[in-house]
């Protein structure tokens, strides 16, 4: 028995390292979501505007394509690493800073309490 598909969306998908990406029978699939597809490796096209979408689509057979081929693979939203940010660096410094002064100072008062400093 043969199965037949037709108006699945697939899209958010890193298609890397098959033979063969796809395999169907005479199947007809949504390969993107209107903005975003699917990273394909065998994809050959270019990226002239910068948006990290593909400008040609990726021609599965005459029947799909994937209007929106991602450039790099997908990476879900809560997988990606964020920045480490500014605001973290500028505390580190700050801390520190502090601990430093507050060392020079201890050292100072300690050589003034033994007399060697004037």
């Amino acid at each position: 028995m043969v199965s037949i598909c037709y108006d699945n969306v697939i899209y958010h998908n890193n298609f890397v390292n098959n033979t063969n990406h796809v395999e169907k029978d005479d199947s007809n699939g949504i390969w993107d979501n209107g903005e975003e597809g699917n990273y394909w490796d065998k994809y050959t096209g270019l990226d002239s505007d910068g948006d990290v979408i593909g400008n040609t689509p990726y021609v599965i057979d005459h029947n799909n394509q994937d209007n929106y081929p991602l450039l790099n693979p997908w990476i879900p939203p809560n997988q990606k690493s964020e920045p480490f940010p500014i605001t973290w660096i500028l505390v580190i410094i700050g801390i520190i800073a502090i601990v430093g002064v507050a060392i020079l100072v201890f050292f100072i008062k300690t050589k003034k309490a033994r007399g060697e400093v004037k």
